[in-house]
C-alpha cells in the first residue's frame, strides 16, 4: 500500500484512511485502559521496588505508558497499513506552518484561559485533581509531560486517529466535534470543559495546516502556559 494515501487534509474533500473502526475503537479501549488508576498504581509499584520514591515512580509508569502507547499505534495503525509516520500525518512544517502557530497559540491560550476561570471560579471549587501530582515531582519534570510528552501521544490519538478517521467518513465539522467531546471525556472532570474547546482548536489548526506537528506544537503550548501560571500563582 502506497505511503502517500493521506494527503494533508487542508480541503473540504473527505479524504479516506485506511485505518477503521474497530482500528480507533481499539486503540481507544487500550487508551482509557492504560490510563487507568488500577493500571497506572500496577506500573508504578515495581519502580517503587527498585527505589523510586511514589511521586516519581507514578510519574515514570505514566511516561512508559505514553510510549507504549504510540507502540500500539505504531503496530494497530502505521505497520498494518504500511504508513510511514509522515504518511499518517507528520508532515515537516513549512515555513508558513511556523508563521501561523503564534497567533493560534495568542488565540487558543486566551480561549482556554478564559474557560479555566469561568470553570474554577463558577463550576468547580474543589481544586485541580493535578496539583497534587504536579507539585511532587517539580517545575521540570511537569512541564516535560505536561508540555512535551503528554501533547505529542494525546495528538496522535486524537487527532491522528480519531479526527482523521470522522473526518474521513463524516466530513470536518463532525470530525471536529465528536472528536473534541472524545478528548474531553477523556480528562478530568474539572478539565473537561477546556478539553473539549481547545480539542476543537487542535482539530482545526490540524485542518487548517496539514500537519500534526502544529497542533502537537499548540497543544504544548497551551500545557506550558498554565503549568507557568500554575507555579508562579
Amino acid at each position: 500500500m502506497s505511503n502517500n494515501l493521506i494527503p494533508p487534509p487542508r480541503t473540504n474533500e473527505q479524504v479516506k484512511v485506511p485505518w477503521n473502526g474497530i482500528d480507533v475503537l481499539f486503540i481507544l479501549v487500550i487508551w482509557r485502559l492504560l490510563l487507568s488508576a488500577p493500571v497506572m498504581n500496577a506500573a508504578a509499584v515495581p519502580l517503587e521496588y527498585l527505589g523510586l520514591l511514589p511521586a516519581y515512580a507514578r510519574y515514570t509508569a505514566a511516561f512508559l505508558i505514553h510510549i507504549i502507547q504510540l507502540a500500539v499505534i505504531g503496530l494497530v495503525i502505521i505497520r498494518k497499513y504500511q504508513l510511514t509516520w509522515t504518511s499518517f500525518g507528520f508532515r515537516r512544517p513549512t515555513r508558513k506552518d511556523w508563521l501561523q502557530l503564534l497567533p493560534w497559540a495568542l488565540f487558543a491560550n486566551l480561549i482556554s484561559l478564559l474557560v479555566l476561570w469561568v470553570t474554577f471560579t463558577f463550576l468547580w471549587s474543589e481544586g485541580s485533581s493535578k496539583a497534587e501530582p504536579a507539585e511532587s515531582v517539580g517545575f521540570i519534570l511537569t512541564l516535560l509531560m505536561g508540555a512535551v510528552v503528554a501533547p505529542l501521544v494525546e495528538e496522535v490519538v486524537n487527532r491522528g486517529v480519531i479526527y482523521g478517521y470522522l473526518r474521513s467518513r463524516f466530513g470536518v465539522l463532525a470530525g471536529v466535534i465528536v472528536s473534541a467531546l472524545i478528548f474531553g471525556v477523556g480528562h478530568a472532570p474539572e478539565l473537561m470543559l477546556n478539553a473539549i474547546v481547545t480539542g476543537s482548536l487542535f482539530a482545526l489548526f490540524y485542518e487548517r495546516r496539514g500537519t500534526l506537528w502544529m497542533p502537537v506544537m499548540l497543544h504544548g503550548v497551551m500545557n506550558a502556559t498554565v503549568i507557568f501560571i500554575f507555579w508562579l500563582r
